[in-house]
């Protein structure tokens, strides 16, 4: 916690403006009664600090003085900030379901522009003569007998000889 007299000690060209023309320091202090308003002789620029600050003071600069200082530090307000803070999170929320939903329906769309093409491939491929039923695959097991083959680890004949090497 600062006091006036320690940040204007501090910054010598820094001079506190309680009384000016646009009541600046009034209004803010209604939001917070630290805030604090100057004017930097060094920088050219009128400065807003809040006293109740740790470490650094400073909260705001703006070149001119005007009406916007006043709506700057009202929107660098943390409540009033972390309303906004909330809108915008809920903003991209929405529209991350948007598009999680969209990437859904184009997901649908394909399904169902593709379903018709891929059953009468399937048609096509089960009614040809040389039709060996290669899209379905029975489960096979190690060492059980199948067609009269004996599997084993590597390659079987169509003689029945097992091939391991």
């Amino acid at each position: 916690m600062f006091t006036v007299q320690e940040i204007t000690s501090k910054k010598p060209l820094l001079e506190h403006l309680p009384n000016d023309v646009l009541e600046v320091e009034k209004t803010i202090r209604e939001l917070d009664d630290g805030y604090r308003f100057f004017y930097n002789h060094k920088h050219k620029r009128y400065e807003v600090h809040n006293i109740n600050n740790q470490g650094s003071s400073i909260c705001l600069v703006a070149k001119k003085l005007d009406g916007r200082i006043v709506k700057r530090v009202y929107k660098s307000y943390v409540p009033y900030n972390w309303k906004e803070v909330d809108q915008m999170d809920e903003y991209n929320e929405m529209i991350k379901k948007a598009e999680k939903k969209r990437e859904q329906d184009i997901m649908e769309d394909m399904k169902k522009d593709m379903k018709k093409p891929i059953e009468k491939a399937v048609m096509r491929d089960e009614t040809h003569s040389g039709y060996n039923n290669f899209h379905i695959m029975p489960e096979r097991k190690e060492g059980v007998k199948n067609d009269n083959k004996r599997l084993e680890s590597g390659c079987s004949t169509n003689d029945g000889n097992s091939n391991t090497g």
